[in-house]
């Protein structure tokens, strides 16, 4: 066989040695591979919690957006504040706030679209500021639930004081 292999030509030598893959290459390659695929799992992993991330935040959204169009028909003395965790058919868990905060810190011109007469804001009452902030409700383990620190969503409602005549 040795003989054979000597008769062959230098370069069909050659080609022979290296016609097949050495351990340590296919070992570099799988190592290559099992990064790569590692990297993918994670990033799809990502993804999914990004996925549920903006979901949560929108449903947060859409309570508090909810909430607000709710207010806006009311008196303001009907409006006060409140806390409540509504029940919802998803996995998500939140808790409502409502905060009523007088804002006397308005110092824009107004115009009075009737009259045509500008007024100053020192003349109108402040609106009442309605602001209704949305927090994740989290679930330990061990029994228990928080309230997340940061709301997900705090929208704020301007309520007039004053109507045009």
């Amino acid at each position: 066989m040795n003989k054979a292999r000597n008769s062959l030509p230098l370069e069909a030598q050659r080609q022979q040695a290296q016609a097949g893959l050495t351990l340590l290459e296919s070992l570099v390659a799988l190592a290559i591979l099992g990064l790569g695929a590692a990297l993918l799992w994670y990033g799809l992993g990502a993804a999914k919690r990004m996925q549920t991330i903006a979901l949560q935040k929108s449903v947060a959204l859409n309570l508090a957006q909810s909430e607000i169009e709710s207010l806006r028909g009311r008196p303001e003395g009907r409006i006060s504040d409140s806390s409540y965790a509504p029940n919802l058919p998803n996995a998500f868990r939140f808790n409502i706030v409502r905060e009523v905060r007088n804002r006397a810190d308005s110092t824009e011109v107004w115009s009075a679209p009737a009259l045509g007469v500008p007024a100053h804001s020192r003349d109108i009452p402040p609106p009442v500021e309605v602001r209704i902030s949305v927090f994740n409700i989290v679930s330990h383990p061990f029994g228990g639930d928080t309230q997340g620190e940061k709301p997900l969503i705090s929208l704020s409602l301007f309520l007039p004081r004053y109507q045009w005549h």
